[in-house]
């Protein structure tokens, strides 16, 4: 089954300027995910939402929502990994 992905406006924004490995690398994910949905790994709450990190290109963490039922994710932000 295919999955959906949304991005939002902040993480439209973020991905401006990243060198090119970073932006293969997060569309090497993106396109895996599309296939089989994204990892439940990392998982956070913040004021009620649960959402979820992966770490990207070793620099990076990608926040994103998942939807299980309607087989839909959606990218929030991408923030450089602390300590990299």
């Amino acid at each position: 089954m295919t999955w959906d992905v949304d991005y939002t406006t902040r993480i439209r924004a973020d991905l401006v300027g990243l060198d090119q490995s970073v932006n293969d690398a997060l569309t090497d994910l993106v396109i895996e995910w599309l296939d089989q949905g994204p990892p439940l790994r990392g998982e956070r709450t913040l004021t009620g939402v649960t959402f979820y990190e992966e770490v990207v290109a070793e620099r990076f963490v990608l926040a994103y929502l998942a939807d299980q039922e309607r087989n839909r994710f959606m990218l929030l932000w991408l923030r450089a990994k602390p300590g990299a």
